[in-house]
């Protein structure tokens, strides 16, 4: 699945990022994807988004829009109904609602953490999602199939399968921990069940 499509089949989504590029793309996005279905859209904070992009659909707020709100950063301007808000503002608390969080990983690569975790980029204004690479998935079918192992192991059995330095191993054996795709206690990986990444 999509990070965009998981968004789209919330019921309502608070996203956390202190990433304007990506609030931005999200909302666009969202968006135009909303207005395709030949529903009305209205942007809270439209006016400071369209300081930052030309937005290619309508926006319209009436009663049966749907509500998207722009880098919302006080509790007075969160709207009574809405389906995706982003802020930065990690004390604002919502219920009912999915919560997502962006973090940024690397060089335009961003990893949004919900129930689900999504890895992707911006580019020309898309989210265009990430997956994992051969790397990280021997990795995770190597833990998989033996179990919790050290990191010495991991790197030395896999160094020559993927043709990799174990240095490179172990650098994403770390990125992957960041992700919520794998524990490291001490010297010993497992697998994090609870942290499912598509790809």
């Amino acid at each position: 699945m999509k990070f965009i499509d998981f968004i789209l089949r919330q019921r309502s989504t608070v996203i956390y990022s202190y990433y304007k590029l990506v609030d931005t793309a999200i909302i666009v996005n969202v968006g135009r994807a909303v207005h395709g279905e030949g529903k009305d859209v209205c942007i809270v904070n439209g006016d400071k988004l369209m300081k930052n992009v030309e937005l290619d659909f309508p926006l319209q707020c009436n009663e049966n829009s749907v509500v998207l709100a722009y880098e919302v950063e006080d509790n007075a301007l969160v709207p009574s109904r809405f389906f995706v808000l982003t802020t930065f503002d990690r004390r604002l608390k919502f219920k009912n609602v999915t919560e997502i969080s962006i973090d940024k990983i690397g060089q335009n690569l961003y990893f949004a953490s919900a129930e689900e975790g999504f890895r992707f980029r911006v580019i020309d204004g898309n989210l265009v999602d990430v997956y994992l690479n051969s790397v990280e998935k021997e990795i995770l079918s190597y833990l998989g199939e033996f179990g919790d192992s050290t990191i010495r192991e991991i790197c030395d059995i896999l160094s020559p399968r993927v043709k990799s330095s174990r240095d490179e191993i172990r650098q994403t054996l770390f990125q992957m921990k960041k992700m919520g795709m794998i524990n490291i206690e001490g010297n010993q990986v497992s697998l994090n069940n609870d942290g499912g990444l598509h790809g």
